[in-house]
């Protein structure tokens, strides 16, 4: 019997618990919706303990004192009626901001431990050289503070990289139905890149002649087709690898293996293959490439906005592509072959775990000027140090003068 009273008892608390608490929730929710709270209004708690009603006016913010830290908020002095402006502010300890002399809001989610009141995160509100900041009271995602201020000014809203993370996560019904679609092509490209650059840098001497061409191709246009997703579905599509919150990835492509890996592979057998004689024609050409890269990404991009680090990837890249880019374009065709005697003063190899081997000659040209010639390993074999040779000088489709062996 006892022990049923006492089950009894706990069964009852429980449930005065729960009704006070849905009581107290019906009770906020009245509360948000007479003040219209994140549509009209806002709770705004300021440095000194004073409390604000913050009411989005036609071309004015006014901030009503409604309350303070030690009595909490004053039911009477809540603004319930917004149709007339005029009533919004009445007292001597409220005042107002032109929204035209805001220049800058920025939103911490951040709680501050100077306010002992339910929060949502810290708000500063800059007005040329000065600065109010405030902490927002009660409960409301950034989303709805943001439509708040954007509705309310035309200055720009910071925000931390946290709450970018959280607005990034937010996908419109386009970007959703594309999601997939987009995830299945980053991993093609991705799969094609490492198996190119693969073959490109280690078993190309196992296969046909026409396979530099078709590697060098495969190489060159992976890069670009990352880019125009890049551009049209900028949205979704991400080349910033930095910290990010952990349900991006579920929403959004981090395209960066389809731009990186063809690129370094390109630049590595540009390394590898090319004897450049002048180098003036393949820097004017490589740095208007790349500019030409640069320029489309501020055009078709809003990633560097937020994350600054998408500036370097894109800079790096297009660099390091465009000079890449020129040589393998440069290699297609050949002309204006010029035949210089040349002797053989030193041969060596460089040699790396990490990267295919490369043979070097250094010659010196019957005009008295000395080169390092990179050759096959069939070549390197078969001249000697000492030895007198011929060097074909052509220049390419670009104009680029390239030196090599000659047959």
């Amino acid at each position: 019997m006892t022990k049923g009273f006492v089950l009894t008892m706990k069964s009852s608390k429980k449930q005065r618990e729960l009704a006070s608490k849905n009581a107290e929730t019906n009770e906020i929710k009245e509360f948000n919706r007479v003040i219209q709270f994140g549509e009209k209004s806002l709770l705004l708690f300021a440095t000194f303990g004073a409390i604000y009603q913050l009411i989005n006016g036609e071309n004015t913010l006014y901030f009503k004192r409604v309350g303070g830290e030690i009595k909490g908020i004053y039911p009477e002095s809540l603004v319930t009626d917004f149709t007339d402006e005029s009533k919004f502010s009445t007292d001597k300890k409220d005042f107002t901001i032109l929204k035209s002399d805001i220049t800058e809001i920025s939103i911490n989610q951040k709680h501050s431990a100077n306010c002992p009141f339910a929060q949502s995160g810290k708000i500063v509100i800059s007005c040329n050289s000065k600065k109010r900041r405030f902490v927002i009271m009660n409960e409301i995602n950034i989303e709805q503070v943001r439509k708040f201020f954007n509705c309310a000014v035309s200055a720009e809203i910071k925000m931390p990289s946290k709450l970018k993370e959280q607005r990034e996560e937010v996908l419109n019904d386009s970007d959703q139905k594309n999601l997939p679609m987009l995830k299945n092509v980053n991993k093609l490209l991705s799969f094609v890149s490492w198996t190119t650059a693969a073959v490109f840098l280690f078993a190309l001497s196992w296969l046909p002649s026409p396979a530099y061409s078709i590697m060098s191709i495969i190489c060159l246009f992976i890069p670009i087709i990352a880019l125009l997703l890049y551009f049209k579905y900028n949205t979704v599509i991400s080349i910033s690898d930095t910290k990010r919150g952990k349900n991006y990835y579920q929403n959004h492509v981090l395209m960066v293996t389809p731009l990186l890996i063809p690129t370094l592979t390109l630049g590595m057998r540009a390394i590898m293959d090319f004897n450049i004689v002048d180098y003036k024609m393949l820097i004017i050409l490589s740095i208007l490439f790349a500019a030409v890269i640069i320029i489309a990404f501020f055009i078709f991009s809003k990633e560097y906005k937020e994350r600054k680090s998408a500036i370097a990837v894109i800079v790096i890249l297009a660099l390091i592509y465009a000079w890449s880019f020129c040589l393998h374009i440069n290699n297609l065709k050949y002309e204006n072959p010029t035949y210089i005697s040349a002797n053989v003063y030193d041969k060596y190899i460089d040699e790396s775990s990490k990267s295919p081997t490369i043979y070097h000659l250094n010659v010196t040209l019957s005009n008295g000027k000395k080169m390092d010639i990179k050759v096959t390993k069939l070549d390197y074999d078969n001249i000697s140090k000492g030895v007198k040779m011929n060097v074909v000088v052509r220049i390419g489709l670009l104009g680029i003068t390239i030196a090599d062996v000659a047959d």
